[in-house]
């Protein structure tokens, strides 16, 4: 399990947050939980192959529309598998800076954080880090988004299968969650109603300072019960506390 179950559960605890979803996440087979989610909770037909600039552009220009009237309708656009031309990645930086002020989120899917752009980057409320295998990507993750650099070079390297270091860069006090995904499959969507989102468990360690500034509002992921780890400024020596979960209204 990855980034793409990651997304898939995301999106059916956060289903209810969001009014419109658009995707651009290569072809719907590829990805065939995702496109039951989409059958479900929203549009199918706003299932996309590759970047759609006119689109984009006019779900602006309506989201700000809305804006001016009162309206807030929740916008989220979803990012994986795209290759994106110079023009496409200038869209999305203008979306990590600017759409948050008009209620548009945006979740990115990247093998390698460095293909992302570094103006988008530094705009990322939430980053969700599976793996990092590349010590030049784990440098840059931990200088851009973490004061306690050894602190989070400390967490990443010891996660469990399928568990991903969530850094938060909206609060002064900064903090470092490992989550792991539910995994959905299509039956499970027909329960959900009925049965709500299975329970998961997650541990957090808190660190001092603050990362990067907020920008874009994606609601961050629900990471449940919590245990908060309170550094002592050396890695491994830490003091352990009860802590309540983490509100689910959070902007992120």
């Amino acid at each position: 399990m990855g980034k793409s179950t990651a997304v898939a559960d995301l999106l059916v605890k956060n289903a209810s947050r969001f009014d419109v979803v658009l995707c651009f996440i290569g072809s719907a087979a590829c990805n065939p939980l995702l496109a039951s989610i989409m059958a479900k909770h929203f549009d199918n037909r706003f299932f996309f192959k590759a970047w759609n600039e006119p689109l984009v552009a006019r779900l602006l220009e309506q989201q700000e529309e809305l804006r001016a009237q009162g309206g807030h309708r929740q916008a989220l656009i979803l990012v994986d598998d795209v290759v994106l031309t110079s023009a496409a990645e200038e869209q999305l930086c203008h979306l990590g800076m600017r759409g948050r002020h008009f209620n548009v989120s945006v979740i990115t899917c990247s093998v390698s954080y460095t293909t992302l752009p570094k103006r988008f980057r530094r705009s990322l409320d939430v980053l969700m880090v599976f793996s990092c295998p590349m010590s030049g990507d784990m440098q840059i993750l931990t200088y851009e988004f973490a004061e306690q650099s050894a602190t989070a070079r400390f967490a990443m390297q010891r996660l469990e299968d399928h568990e991903c270091l969530v850094l938060e860069t909206l609060t002064r006090r900064q903090q470092l969650f490992v989550w792991k995904a539910r995994l959905w499959r299509e039956e499970d969507l027909e329960s959900d109603s009925e049965e709500g989102p299975g329970t998961q468990t997650s541990e957090s360690c808190a660190a001092e300072g603050s990362g990067s500034e907020a920008s874009h509002g994606t609601p961050p992921p629900d990471p449940g019960p919590l245990r908060r780890t309170e550094t002592t400024g050396v890695p491994g020596r830490r003091r352990c506390g009860a802590a309540a979960p983490a509100g689910p209204d959070a902007e992120a």
